[in-house]
């Protein structure tokens, strides 16, 4: 199937593309839109579907009519129609999105069941300056967060740092390539400088005074090279004596002892820095190829902006630096190489994790060199899951959804993380992603947990389990049973704060991001999220109710809060109700911290008896946060 488009509006009135669907061979080149065009769809389809509903992102747009086709009968054409007004938004189907789009249709009978589901090939969405600030501002904020960070939160393995199962950030790697490197800065002088060696038998052609033992071996080659021979009148200087005259030989080969340095320990030395190359290259490589993805930049009208190109920006920031050093750490690692293989050759080297000898214990450039090839071939495998995931954020909505996790995240850092020194940069500090609090209490930050159906083989151990019964298709209005083992009977919030008390009872803090404005997160996300969530989250045999807050986040400038319930029982009230329900806006600029998402994150811990702890010489104290001195609950 193909979705035509025809651009309705703007420089490029009348122009016309379409979108193969996902079981075609895809485009060479991403196909693009602005976010401000007015774009009229068009997909012909077999005339046994008889209603088509065009979905992206949180929208979806039934047609707006049906035309049969008349070259084949069989066939029936559904028509998107957009608002006839040019300045309407809601005409702009791509308005305030940026960056990759997936479209997909639902297709329904005459009965209006849902009976097919098609999915495009994907299509760059470009925006003005404006959403490209907004982008720029989150990526800027993503870039402040530490690598390691960045890596235990993006990493497919979701483990914190520390990199359970020998993997290892990319960060990590390269700060160990440093690190290695510094030790063969101090260390491989000394080895050069009086190499560890043995002493072999060699033969060798030498100069002779006459007065050589000889054994068998050089009798038979001075038999068979009797040129060297040249007689002599002193007896005591000739080799040999025959027939009355006695000879003495210019050269000899004799047996002598030489040193030799092809031994194990200098093979593990050699084979060390090949290893180091090796990693050098292909962290370079890799590297090279995470920033070119996607890189090319679209030839788009002035005034608009592709987000790949904001998105090329940021991975230079987050690893540019270290793409620059590659280079150099290669060189460095190059001319160790070529020293090496001048004054301590080899003929093999050894790649394997080393044993420390007796010889190597011996010499303490050796025996420290040993050590740190040990503790390098103890570091693990690098894992690129982390970067896979964080540069697979292809959209705005994408992009957001991370922002606000971070967000939370540093919020629950700042309230629970009560550290002597704190420093004032995220960058500087960790991200803890787990707590325990004072009283005993298990606090852990999940990013997009699965919640599945009760009895479905991927149910959380802990009973937490998704509840619904029925599924309501929000067009025919028509109600199914809920099916509770197929691939998407499950609930997965944004972000989830999962509280765990000492008698294991559990509570969640659920908060949502809507790349949205502040009424429709108010208005529709709310209501719909907390029946989703609120309603359709339990846990089994916890007779407490599980989830005990739900929140939309969404950008606002002004960073707009509002909560569902009223005065001393809004969440900031003296008596909140439960569950507490809100919507919170969050500034993406500088001037965050203005807006109300930390306090909300620290009110809500407070609310389910959360008590940091902060060590300060020794001593724990208990630290609660006064709501009355910032404005948020009512006045006494």
């Amino acid at each position: 199937m193909e979705l035509h488009f025809e651009i309705k509006n703007g420089s490029r009135r009348g122009h016309r593309f379409s979108l193969k669907d996902l079981s075609s061979a895809p485009e060479a080149e991403i196909p693009w839109v602005l976010e401000d065009e007015i774009i009229q769809f068009e997909l012909l389809v077999p005339k046994k579907y008889r209603s088509a509903v065009l979905q992206l992102y949180q929208h979806s747009i039934t047609c707006s009519r049906t035309v049969d086709c008349e070259e084949d009968l069989d066939l029936v054409k559904f028509i998107w129609s957009p608002d006839a007004r040019e300045y309407a938004t809601n005409s702009k189907l791509f308005w305030n999105y940026f960056g990759i789009a997936e479209l997909n249709v639902l297709l329904f009978n005459e009965n209006l069941e849902l009976i097919d589901l098609v999915n495009f090939q994907p299509l760059q969405v470009a925006a003005t300056k404006s959403s490209a600030d907004k982008v720029e501002k989150m990526f800027e904020y993503l870039a402040s967060i530490s690598s390691e960070a960045l890596h235990s939160v993006f990493s497919a393995t979701r483990h914190t740092v520390g990199f359970e199962d020998g993997l290892v950030s990319p960060n990590y790697a390269f700060e160990r390539l440093e690190h290695a490197i510094l030790a063969l800065k101090d260390l491989l002088p000394h080895v050069l400088h009086n190499p560890l060696t043995r002493l072999v038998p060699e033969h060798k052609l030498i100069p002779l005074s006459g007065r050589e033992e000889l054994d068998d071996s050089s009798i038979g080659w001075l038999m068979e090279n009797l040129s060297v021979l040249q007689s002599t009148d002193h007896s005591e200087d000739a080799h040999i004596y025959y027939d009355g005259d006695h000879f003495k030989a210019s050269a000899l080969l004799l047996p002598v002892l030489a040193e030799q340095t092809d031994i194990y320990e200098n093979r593990v030395i050699h084979g060390f820095i090949d290893q180091l190359i090796r990693t050098a290259q292909t962290l370079g490589t890799r590297m090279d190829s995470e920033i070119a993805k996607r890189a090319n930049a679209t030839n788009l009208p002035t005034g608009y902006i592709s987000f790949f190109e904001k998105a090329t920006r940021f991975k230079a920031q987050l690893i540019g630096t270290q793409i620059n050093k590659i280079d150099a750490l290669i060189s460095i690692l190059n001319q160790f190489k070529t020293l090496l293989e001048r004054k301590v050759p080899v003929k093999i080297s050894i790649l394997e994790r080393p044993i420390i000898t007796p010889k190597a214990h011996g010499k303490h450039a050796y025996r420290d060199l040993f050590l740190e090839i040990i503790k390098w071939h103890e570091k693990g495998q690098v894992d690129w899951s982390a970067y896979e995931n964080l540069f697979a954020i292809e959209s705005i909505p994408m992009l957001f959804e991370a922002y606000s996790y971070f967000r939370v995240l540093e919020a629950a850092n700042q309230f629970l993380d009560k550290s002597d020194s704190p420093s004032s940069k995220i960058k500087d500090r960790p991200l803890c992603t787990s707590f325990i609090d004072q009283n005993g209490h298990s606090i852990e930050i999940l990013r997009e947990p699965e919640f599945w159906a009760a009895g479905h083989k991927l149910q959380q151990v802990d009973g937490i389990i998704n509840s619904e019964g029925y599924t309501i298709n929000k067009e025919s209005k028509k109600v199914r049973p809920r099916s509770q083992t197929g691939i998407n009977s499950k609930r997965v919030p944004d972000i989830a704060i999962k509280v765990t008390r000492p008698n294991n009872s559990i509570r969640l803090i659920i908060l949502d991001a809507k790349y949205s404005y502040a009424d429709k997160s108010f208005v529709d996300y709310l209501p719909d999220l907390t029946m989703k969530y609120v309603h359709g989250i339990h846990r089994i045999g916890q007779s407490e109710p599980l989830v005990a807050s739900m929140s939309i986040l969404h950008p606002d400038d002004q960073g707009v809060f509002r909560s569902f319930h009223y005065g001393s029982l809004s969440v900031f009230g003296e008596s909140p109700a439960s569950p507490t329900l809100q919507s919170c806006g969050i500034i993406l600029g500088e001037d965050r911290s203005s807006d109300k998402l930390s306090s909300l994150v620290h009110r809500l811990l407070q609310i389910e008896g959360i008590k940091p702890l902060i060590n300060h010489h020794g001593d724990t104290e208990i630290i609660q946060p006064n709501f009355a001195n910032q404005g948020l609950l009512p006045a006494a």
